[in-house]
């Protein structure tokens, strides 16, 4: 495939997070206007992510039997589709749980396929970030569509906006059509071994956190290899600012509805979220070859902990206040977020050696999977209960934990 087929290959990924990232809006709008709560959206998100793991396995073993890849990403389309229609019917925050749940299979169903494709066309190992870092622009360009939109909309009406999420729907199934040149999973995965083991990356830079299609395999036959003492505490950082990062988010979209903010300003501060992404993935772009990569890491651990120490004080201002302080706030941890993406897996990638490679990846995307789970549901506990100020200060504190403990294996490292 040459550059512009390549090129125009990457516009799939748009539509598609598009609705996921629409979606993650969306959920705590719908359910709060149904009477719900923070408990409600934690439990939500949750769900979200409990059900994303069995059903990437599912898929994952399917993909690799079929030996194809453009069937499930036109499947997860077309799923999609009916699933966006349920919220469309007589609303109640179980029908939200259930919903989202449906979701996360849809979606999920898509993403073993879509990750052998960005494995098939990676570039070499030296090229590696910064090849995902152009699929990171692309997958956060689907993120500030849906906000655009998002602004566009009249008032609060969430079924017009549902609406515009199907038609992303519809957008994928035509680009995954007509842009998706389908091709055996050996092929792809085998072609470039380089590319193979960058999955990290991959999960890094596409933000749905693709989940790897033939580790399980890989994992079993390494369950004995040597533990490394350096990786291990490089995961326990990742982790620290992961459940930092869900003890967060889940309760931010409720935190603002509490406080009175219009959807108008829930999907501008977003939007300058991620503009603020698509800016720092461009500057990745020419900076990623630089021996950066450690500071990254740190520096960022600190400035998205004190962004969400800013948001915590903005609870005892003033509204206006309070919006100026957050729309900046959001915009800085969406800056720092990309850079920690990409510096913390790019570094997990190269402490990964050899035959420990499959091990290590999987036991990193069940600790993803637990720090989402686990945060999101705490996230709508301590917010219900202590309160939002407290909520993001424990997140800073988790955030800046993850910094030090960094910092600290770096020294010894």
């Amino acid at each position: 495939m040459d550059g512009h087929s390549l090129l125009s290959w990457r516009y799939t990924f748009i539509p598609i997070y598009a609705i996921g990232n629409g979606l993650s809006i969306f959920i705590p709008l719908y359910i709060f206007a149904n009477g719900g709560s923070v408990v409600d959206v934690g439990i939500a998100f949750s769900i979200y992510y409990a059900v994303s793991i069995p059903a990437s396995l599912l898929f994952g073993r399917m993909t690799d039997r079929l030996d194809r890849t453009k069937p499930f990403i036109l499947l997860s389309a077309v799923f999609t589709l009916p699933v966006l229609a349920a919220f469309l019917l007589p609303g109640s925050v179980e029908a939200a749980w259930v919903y989202y749940a449906l979701y996360a299979i849809a979606a999920t169903a898509s993403t073993p396929a879509l990750n052998v494709l960005v494995m098939g066309h990676s570039t070499g190992r030296k090229k590696m970030p910064k090849y995902y870092s152009k699929f990171g622009v692309f997958s956060i360009l689907g993120f500030v569509l849906a906000m655009v939109v998002g602004l566009l909309i009249p008032g609060s009406d969430l079924p017009l906006y549902l609406a515009s999420l199907l038609a992303f729907g519809m957008a994928a199934i035509v680009l995954s059509a007509v842009l998706i040149k389908d091709q055996p999973v050996g092929k792809a995965a085998k072609e470039n071994v380089a590319s193979r083991r960058a999955l990290s990356v991959v999960n890094a830079t596409i933000h749905k956190g693709f989940l790897e299609y033939g580790l399980v395999q890989r994992v079993r036959s390494m369950v004995h290899s040597k533990r490394k003492r350096s990786l291990y505490k490089l995961l326990f950082a990742i982790v620290l600012f992961n459940l930092g990062y869900y003890v967060f988010y889940s309760s931010y979209v409720p935190f603002q509805l509490s406080f009175g903010l219009s959807y108008t300003d829930i999907f501008m501060i977003q939007l300058l979220n991620g503009l603020a992404q698509v800016g720092a993935f461009l500057i990745l772009l020419e900076m990623v070859k630089r021996p950066m990569l450690h500071r990254y890491f740190v520096a960022s651990s600190g400035l998205r902990g004190a962004a969400y120490i800013a948001m915590a004080v903005s609870v005892f201002m003033p509204v206006a206040v309070m919006y100026t302080l957050n729309a900046f706030a959001y915009m800085l941890g969406g800056a720092v977020i990309a850079f920690w993406n990409l510096s913390s897996t790019v570094l997990l990638y190269h402490r990964i050696k050899g035959r420990d490679e499959g091990y290590y990846l999987g036991l990193w995307s069940g600790l993803y999977s637990f720090a989402a789970i686990a945060g999101s549901f705490a996230s709508g506990l301590l917010s219900y209960y202590i309160g939002y100020a407290a909520t993001f200060t424990i997140a800073a504190m988790l955030t800046a934990a993850s910094g030090i403990a960094f910092a600290v294996e770096l020294k010894e490292h």
